[in-house]
C-alpha cells in the first residue's frame, strides 16, 4: 500500500470495496457508492459528499450508517470530497465506468490531527456484479494497437475471437455465433435486427467508454452471445477538441495472398486515408454542452492480381462519412436530458470485379446509410429513488446496383477444368497453363460469365425504441425494475441481374447434360416487436455478502408482409429468465470478490426468417435435358427448348418452404450459464482473476424435411409446378419450423399436398391401397393425420436434440496507473454440439433459424463447432516516458490463438454406410454425422505495436504524431480452409482442405493529430 505523509496529520484513507451498494447505472451511466467512518471505524452520519466532474457537481448527506448513493452519473473522471464539521477535508479523484458502481469508502480523521495518511489510487472490484467482460475507456487504450472502429475494441476483452463470418466483423463470445450478440451505444440498441449484426460503425475516436458483457448479465440484458456496449463522447465546461489525419501507405504493405483455388477480396493491399475533427464545450456552462465529430475515409484497393482468366478487377474506391452530434443539458442538478445522433454514410464504388474463374463482371456500387437517434432523460428523484426513459429510432439502409443488369448470369459447372474450352485453342476461355494437369479431373470448378446473378437492390431495416428504468433502496435491498419495446420493420427487394441465372449442367468426365435456367426475385416488408420487463433486487446480507435475484419476461412477435402474426412467443412460464447470484467481499476490504451466477437467455429472432418464408420469394429452376438443348464448346453460345418440347422439369424451391407451418408447442431457443469466479487486488496494484463458465444451448429453432426411412418426406410442396407433358411435380417435402429432436405436430399449410392427398380420391399413384390415404411417395399418411384436431403427427425419429455446449476458464491480469497499462488474459475454451447457431459460419448462410444445419437428417453431425478455439492469449500494454516535458508513448497488442476445427463434407456416398443426400445439395452431409473430427487450421499469432510523441506548445496545444505496426512479424497463417470434399455427384473436389483466407500481412498506418 502506497502511503503519503505530510505534517498535516492523519486525515482520511480511502479503501475500496467495503459496504458498497448495487446502484442506479445504466446502460449510459455509472454510480459511485460507499461509507464515511471515523478513525475507529463508526459511521459519519451528516458528511456532506460532493462529486464535481467537468460538466455538474451533486452533493448528497450520509444516513445514520454513514453510508451515500449516487447515481446516474455521467461516465469519466469524477472529484470526490467529504466534508464534516470536526473532521479533516478529503478530495481524491475517480473514474466512473458506464454500467458499473465505483466504491468509495473513506476513513475521515479528527481535524486536530497532525499526519495525513491517504492511500494512492488503486484498482478497485465492483462487488455488486456477477458479471464478466471488460469495461474501458479509450483514454487508457490511447496507445494501444487497434482498428479504428468499435469492433477492433471489443477483441481485445478476455476470450473474445472472430465470428468467422465473411464479410463481418462480428466476434463469437461466450460459444454464440457471430450472429448473436446484442450491441448498444449510448443506450440505443444498434443491433441490425434482419440478420443479428452489428449495426451501426462507430470510430474510436467519438467513444468514450466500451463495455464488452461476456457473461453473468444482469436482468436488463439478454443474447445469446455477448453484450457491447458504447458510451461516445459528451462535451463540458472546458472548450476542446482534436483534428486527426491518417494514411495507410499501400507501398510498404505486405503483397496479399491467394491461390488459384480462391482470391479473397479482403485480403488486397490498400491505401486509406482518414481525416476527422471533433470538438465540445459549454452553450451555458454548468447547463448545457455540445460534442461534434466529423470523420470521413478513403480506401482504395487496386487488386493487382490476375484470376484464373488473367482478367484483373479495377481499382476499388470505398468512400465513408461518419458524424455525431451530442447534446448534454442539466435541467436541474439531477435531471438531465441528453440526445445523441450518430449518422454513416458508405460509398462502395467496384466497377470490374471477377470471380476466380469465369470473366463474368460481378461489380457493384454499394450505398449504406446508417442513422441512429436516442434520447435520454434521468432523474434522481431522491437519495433512494432513479429514473430514467430512453426514446430513439435506427434506421440501416443498403442499397446496391450491380455493374452489369442486364446479362444473364452463366455457371458452366466444371467447364474450367474438364471442359474442352479448356483445351481448345479457339475458346475465349483456353489457358494452357490452368488445365487438368495442374488441378486434376473433376476438381469442381464452375466458370462464370455474364452478369451479377441475385443480388439484393435494396435491404432496409428501421427501428423505433423505447425504455424505462426505476432503482429504489429499501434498507439493504436495491430493487430495480424495466420495461423495453422495440419494433422493428425490415425490407428486401432482390432479383436476378438479366431476369434469369443459367447453369449448364455437366458430368464430371466433361459430358454436356443439359441447362437449368432459375429465377429469383423478393419484395416485401416484415415486422417484428419485441417487449421487456424486468425486476431484480440486490440485497446486502452483511458480512461482505450479497445476493442478486430477478427475472426478465420477454414477448416475441414476429409478423409477415401482410402484417399478421406468424410466430410468438408470450407464455409466461415458457419466457421467463431467470437470474440468480451472489458477490462475497472475502475479507470486507473489497480486494477479494467469490463470484457465482445462474442465469438463463433467450434467442431474439432475426427477421430474415419472415422475409425468406413468411414474404413472397420467388425460386424457380426450369431444367432442360441435353436432348433439348445445346452447347458449344468452343465458343460457349448455348441454347435451350432446342427440340421444343419444353422444359423436363421445373421445380419450385421457394413455395414448398414459404408459410411453413410451426410445430405445436415449439420454443424459443435459449442458453443456459452457469459462472463461477474468484478476483483479487494486490496492494502492488495488480488485479487477477479466474473465471469458469459453461454455457448450453437449447432449444434451437429450424426448419425440417421429416422423412421415413427411405427419405421420402411426409408432407409435401404444393402441386404449383409441371413437367413438360403438363404433369404436376409434387417434388420436395414441404418444410415444418420446430425444435429438432421428440416428436413433432404441425397443422399443415393451407397449400400443403398432405390436405390434397388426404382429399383426393383416387388410386393411390404408387399402386398401393386407398388414394385417400397415400401421398405421391406412397407413404400412407391417414395415420398422421386427426382431422377432428388438424393436426399432423409425426415421430421426430430421424433428428436428434439440437443444441452446442460451451465450457471456458479464463484467467486474467490487469494493472493500470498513470503511466502504465497492462492486461493478460488466457482462456481456455470447448464448444462442442451440433448446431453453430443464428448463423451458420460454415456455408455462410445468414439466414437465423432457417439455415440448411436440419433441412434433412443426412446433414447432421456432433463434434466441433466451427468457432472452437482451444487456447486464446491476450496481451496489451503500454508505457509512458517522460521525454523533456513531453510524453513518448508505446504500446503493443498480442494475440495467439488455436486454430478452427476442419469437418468433411459431400453428398454422403462417402459415409459408413452410405447417407442419402435427400435434399441433393450435393456438399452438406458430414462424413459419418461427425464435425470438426479432421484436423484444425493454424493457430495463429499475431502482434501490433504503437508510438506517439506529444510534443506540447502553447499552453494547452498538443501535436501527436504516431505509428501503427500491424502485423509485425508478417504471419500469413490460413484462418479458414475449404471443407466440401466432393459434388453432387460424388466427384472429390480437389479444393478440399485448401485455403480460403489468410491473416492479413503487416501494413503501417501513420497519423497525426492535433488537440486544444
Amino acid at each position: 500500500m502506497n502511503r503519503v505523509f505530510s505534517r498535516l496529520g492523519l486525515a482520511a484513507a480511502i479503501v475500496a470495496g467495503a459496504g458498497t451498494y448495487a446502484f442506479a447505472q445504466t446502460a449510459t451511466t455509472g454510480a459511485v457508492s460507499g461509507t464515511i467512518t471515523d478513525k475507529a471505524g463508526a459511521p459519519v452520519a451528516g458528511a456532506a459528499v460532493r462529486v464535481t466532474s467537468a460538466q455538474t457537481s451533486r452533493t448528497y448527506l450520509t444516513g445514520a450508517d454513514g453510508t451515500f448513493r449516487m447515481g446516474l452519473l455521467n461516465p469519466g473522471s469524477w472529484t470526490i470530497e467529504v466534508t464534516k464539521s470536526g473532521f479533516q477535508k478529503f478530495s481524491q479523484t475517480i473514474t466512473v465506468l458506464v454500467n458499473q458502481t465505483q466504491p468509495v469508502n473513506v476513513k475521515m480523521a479528527a481535524e486536530a490531527a497532525t499526519v495525513v495518511e491517504v492511500l494512492g489510487t488503486q484498482t478497485t472490484i465492483d462487488n455488486t456484479t456477477t458479471q464478466t467482460g471488460m469495461v474501458t475507456s479509450m483514454d487508457t487504450l490511447s496507445a494501444i494497437p487497434v482498428g479504428r472502429d468499435i469492433s477492433s475494441v471489443t477483441m481485445l476483452a478476455p476470450g473474445v475471437a472472430s465470428g468467422g463470418f465473411a464479410g463481418h466483423n462480428d466476434p463469437t463470445i461466450g460459444g454464440g455465433s457471430a450472429a448473436e450478440n446484442s450491441y448498444v451505444v449510448d443506450g440505443l440498441s444498434t443491433t441490425n435486427t434482419s440478420r443479428g449484426f452489428q449495426g451501426a460503425s462507430l470510430v474510436t475516436d467519438f467513444i468514450d467508454q466500451v463495455e464488452v458483457q461476456t457473461g453473468g448479465f444482469k436482468p436488463e440484458y439478454s443474447a445469446l452471445g455477448g453484450v457491447i456496449n458504447a458510451i461516445t463522447k459528451s462535451g463540458t465546461n472546458e472548450f476542446k477538441g482534436s483534428s486527426w489525419l491518417t494514411w495507410d501507405a499501400i507501398g510498404i504493405q505486405a503483397l496479399p495472398k491467394s491461390s488459384p483455388y480462391f482470391r479473397p477480396t479482403d485480403q488486397t493491399a490498400n491505401s486509406r486515408y482518414d481525416i476527422g475533427a471533433q470538438v465540445g464545450g459549454p452553450i451555458i456552462k454548468d447547463k448545457l454542452f455540445y460534442f461534434v465529430g466529423v470523420d470521413g475515409n478513403i480506401t482504395e484497393s487496386p487488386n493487382a492480381l490476375p484470376n484464373n482468366n488473367g482478367l484483373i478487377n479495377s481499382k476499388e474506391k470505398v468512400t465513408t462519412y461518419q458524424w455525431l452530434g451530442k447534446l448534454n443539458w442539466y435541467l436541474t442538478q439531477d435531471q438531465q436530458i441528453t440526445f445523441s445522433a450518430n449518422v454513416n454514410s458508405l460509398k462502395d464504388d467496384y466497377p470490374l470485379l471477377y470471380p476466380t474463374t469465369g470473366n463474368a463482371n460481378l461489380g457493384y456500387n454499394d450505398k449504406n446509410t446508417t442513422q441512429n437517434f436516442v434520447l435520454n432523460y434521468d432523474w434522481t428523484i431522491s437519495p433512494s429513488l432513479f429514473f430514467s426513459v430512453k426514446a430513439g429510432t435506427t434506421q440501416y439502409k443498403d442499397e446496391y446496383a450491380p455493374t452489369d443488369t442486364t446479362d444473364i448470369a452463366v455457371t458452366d459447372n466444371n467447364f474450367y477444368v474438364t471442359g474442352p474450352g479448356n483445351t481448345n485453342p479457339a475458346s475465349p476461355y483456353y489457358n494452357p497453363a490452368l488445365g487438368p494437369a495442374t488441378y486434376g479431373a473433376g476438381s469442381g470448378l464452375a466458370f462464370r460469365s455474364g452478369g451479377a446473378g441475385y443480388t439484393p437492390t435494396l435491404d432496409k431495416t428501421v427501428t423505433t425504441q423505447f425504455r424505462a428504468d426505476l432503482s429504489w433502496f429499501v434498507g439493504t435491498h436495491n430493487m430495480k425494475f424495466g420495461v423495453s419495446q422495440l419494433t422493428s420493420k425490415y425490407t428486401e427487394v432482390a432479383s436476378t441481374s438479366g431476369g434469369e441465372r443459367v447453369t449448364l449442367r455437366r458430368s464430371a468426365a466433361g459430358a454436356f447434360l443439359g441447362v437449368d435456367r432459375q429465377f429469383l426475385h423478393t419484395n416485401a416488408t416484415v415486422k417484428a416487436i419485441f417487449t421487456g420487463f424486468y425486476a431484480q433486487d440486490t440485497w446486502d446480507v452483511g458480512s461482505g455478502l450479497k445476493l442478486m435475484y430477478g427475472a426478465r419476461y420477454e414477448i416475441q412477435d414476429q409478423r409477415d408482409l401482410n402484417n399478421q402474426t406468424f410466430l410468438k412467443f408470450s407464455n409466461f412460464n415458457d419466457q421467463l429468465q431467470p437470474r440468480l447470484g451472489f458477490t462475497w467481499d472475502v475479507n470486507g476490504d473489497g480486494r477479494s470478490k467469490v463470484s457465482g451466477s445462474y442465469a438463463r437467455y433467450f434467442e431474439s429472432i432475426p427477421q430474415r426468417m419472415a422475409i425468406r418464408v413468411y414474404a413472397n420469394e420467388t425460386y424457380l429452376r426450369y431444367r432442360y435435358s441435353a436432348s433439348n438443348s445445346t452447347y458449344n464448346t468452343t465458343t460457349g453460345a448455348y441454347a435451350y427448348n432446342t427440340a421444343g418440347t419444353g422444359p423436363s422439369s421445373i421445380t419450385d424451391f421457394a413455395t414448398p418452404f414459404s408459410f411453413d407451418p410451426i410445430a405445436e408447442g415449439v420454443k424459443l431457443p435459449q442458453r443456459n450459464e452457469y459462472t463461477l469466479g474468484y478476483d483479487h487486488t494486490f496492494t502492488s496494484g495488480w488485479t487477477a482473476g479466474i473465471h469458469g463458465k459453461y454455457r448450453e444451448l437449447k432449444n434451437p429453432m429450424e426448419d425440417m424435411v421429416f422423412t421415413d426411412t427411405a427419405g421420402n418426406p411426409y408432407d409435401e410442396g404444393p402441386a404449383i409446378v409441371f413437367d413438360g407433358a403438363g404433369v404436376p411435380q409434387f417434388g420436395a417435402g414441404a418444410a415444418v419450423i420446430g425444435n429438432p429432436g421428440g416428436f413433432q405436430q404441425w397443422r399443415p399449410n393451407p397449400k400443403s399436398m398432405t390436405l390434397y392427398w388426404l382429399a383426393m380420391g383416387n388410386a393411390n399413384p404408387n399402386g398401393a391401397g386407398p388414394g385417400y390415404s397415400y401421398n405421391s411417395y406412397g407413404i400412407n399418411i391417414l395415420q398422421y393425420y386427426n382431422p377432428s384436431t388438424g393436426l399432423f403427427t409425426v415421430p421426430d425419429t430421424r433428428f436428434p436434440k439440437a443444441g452446442n455446449k460451451y465450457s471456458s476458464v479464463d484467467i486474467t491480469l490487469d494493472k493500470k496507473t498513470d503511466r502504465d497499462v497492462v492486461s493478460f488474459s488466457y482462456t481456455w475454451s470447448r464448444l462442442e454440439g451440433n448446431y453453430e447457431g443464428v448463423v451458420s459460419s460454415s456455408n455462410g448462410q445468414a439466414d437465423g433459424n432457417i439455415t440448411a444445419s436440419f433441412d434433412y437428417y443426412p446433414y447432421v453431425g456432433y463434434g466441433l463447432l466451427p468457432n472452437d478455439r482451444t487456447h486464446i492469449f491476450k496481451f496489451y500494454a503500454s508505457h509512458r516516458f517522460d521525454i523533456a516535458g513531453s510524453d513518448l508513448n508505446v504500446g503493443v497488442n498480442w494475440v495467439y490463438q488455436s486454430g478452427t476445427p476442419i469437418s468433411y463434407f459431400d453428398d454422403g456416398s462417402s459415409s459408413n454406410p452410405p447417407i442419402p443426400d435427400l435434399g441433393g445439395y450435393g456438399n452438406a452431409t458430414p462424413q459419418n454425422g461427425q464435425l470438426g473430427q479432421y484436423g484444425r487450421t493454424p493457430a495463429t499469432n499475431n502482434v501490433d505495436a504503437h508510438a506517439d510523441f506529444v510534443y506540447k506548445f502553447g499552453g494547452k496545444f498538443r501535436l501527436i504524431p504516431s505509428i501503427d505496426m500491424f502485423n509485425v512479424f508478417n504471419t500469413r497463417y490460413a484462418t479458414g480452409v475449404f471443407q466440401q470434399a466432393m459434388d453432387q455427384s460424388a466427384t472429390p473436389d480437389v479444393r478440399y482442405g485448401q485455403a480460403t483466407d489468410w491473416q492479413l500481412g503487416r501494413r503501417y498506418r501513420f497519423g497525426i493529430k492535433l488537440q486544444f
